[in-house]
């Protein structure tokens, strides 16, 4: 058998430069892969921003309607209520301050649009009203009954189509015992109007299990609605009659403005992007 010496110029690689060239290019690879995952991170950082940034947006305008309809049916008067035998008196803006910069917000407001007028002076005692129309009014529903100077706070217990009466039986929590005895001496006269109202209260979620959440709550017993993601503040500066503007008011009849901010944060690779929104309202009816 004959044995062929390789010529020393013939093509090939070594395994020298076959290790070398693995290298590099699995160097290249891991770069190239690098600048892969950073630009998902990013990209998924900024899809969660802008989606942030719109439903805070959208949280804002429903809170800004909120608060400039504010008083709304009762025109900045007192309300007298009464929640389970407990008397107080109420206005369209109740605030309620928080040290922590998440405060809460108490709105009542008459944003159905749905609305009468007593048709006869109320008897006394008496736990029903005799109105012009029920159309609109249901079971359950808060209303106010107002002459213009004076207001009080009921629940509707029953609507009766035929007779046009909308039923307050001191039953419900709302209603007071002892019916109309509770309303101004002799009972609102025949031309005071009702309106339909609801009571909304914004407020943080900061106990969500996904993070915190801004959320609304129409009535006593409704069920809390998520309006935006990762909110982490909410403050409401009052602008009083007087010129004061204070977040904590000790007369809250004297709320005639309201700036609202709210704080949200979305997490980046390295650090939380934060950012504030803020607007100021006037009530029409404050």
């Amino acid at each position: 058998m004959r044995l062929t010496r390789r010529p020393q110029n013939a093509a090939g690689f070594t395994l020298v430069e076959t290790l070398v060239t693995m290298l590099v290019l699995g160097l290249a690879t891991a770069s190239l892969y690098s600048v892969l995952f950073n630009s998902q991170k990013a990209y998924e950082v900024g899809t969660r921003h802008a989606v942030r940034n719109q439903s805070v947006r959208a949280a804002m305008e429903i809170l800004t309607r909120d608060v400039r309809a504010a008083g709304s049916g009762s025109g900045g008067t007192p309300i007298y209520a009464s929640y389970n035998d407990v008397p107080m008196i109420l206005y369209g803006v109740t605030p309620h301050y928080s040290v922590a910069g998440t405060d809460s917000i108490f709105i009542l407001a008459a944003l159905s649009g749905t609305e009468s007028t007593i048709s006869a002076r109320m008897p006394q005692p008496s736990s029903e009203l005799k109105v012009t129309t029920v159309n609109g009014f249901e079971e359950g529903d808060l209303c106010i009954i107002t002459d213009g100077t004076t207001a009080n706070l009921f629940m509707v217990t029953e609507v009766q189509g035929a007779a046009l009466h909308l039923q307050h039986n001191p039953a419900a929590p709302w209603n007071p015992p002892g019916g109309l005895n509770n309303f101004p001496p002799g009972g609102y006269p025949s031309g005071s109007r009702i309106y339909k109202i609801d009571a909304i209260s914004h407020y943080i979620d900061a106990g969500h299990p996904r993070g915190p959440k801004l959320v609304r709550k129409v009535g006593t017993l409704g069920i809390p609605q998520v309006m935006a993601d990762e909110v982490v503040g909410m403050e409401f500066l009052y602008h009083l009659s007087d010129g004061v503007a204070t977040r904590d008011p000790v007369d809250v009849s004297l709320i005639r403005g309201v700036t609202s901010t709210l704080v949200s944060s979305v997490m980046g690779r390295q650090a939380a992007h934060v950012e504030s929104l803020r607007t100021t309202v006037w009530p029409r009816s404050l």
